[in-house]
């Protein structure tokens, strides 16, 4: 799977002492997308009932506020999944930014800031259907 969005958000007007009519919107990338791949390992596998993947997300900088006098940099992160399901039993190991990489995101709550990114994370679910 692959997706790529390139997002072209501007004012379309002036913001009386604060930003001109043509800046871009703040905490939005112009470019980003990402690339997954997974596998399912055949029935007659010794892994039957296993999968797994991997995949890349990026990101272009983004604007920290209205004014465009700083910008987030752009970013690469790399994840992976390795699930197994069978007989209505599943378990998921998720480990997100896999490479631990440090990069830093617009925040949300304070316009003009910005906020670490998560570091590598890992997410273990595990369900059972009856």
């Amino acid at each position: 799977m692959a997706n790529y969005a390139y997002v072209d958000a501007e004012l379309t007007k002036d913001i009386p002492g604060g930003a001109s009519a043509g800046n871009k919107i703040n905490a939005i990338p112009r470019h980003s997308g990402g690339l997954w791949v997974d596998y399912t390992f055949g029935e007659d596998s010794t892994l039957a009932g296993f999968s797994a993947g991997a995949g890349l997300h990026a990101a272009s900088g983004a604007p920290l506020a209205l004014d465009n006098l700083y910008e987030t940099e752009s970013y690469v992160t790399a994840d992976a999944a390795v699930r197994y399901k069978k007989d209505g039993f599943s378990a998921n190991l998720v480990v997100k930014n896999l490479t631990d990489e440090q990069y830093y995101l617009p925040y949300a709550y304070l316009v003009g800031g910005v906020a670490s990114a998560p570091g590598r994370s890992f997410y273990l679910t595990i369900s059972q259907r009856f």
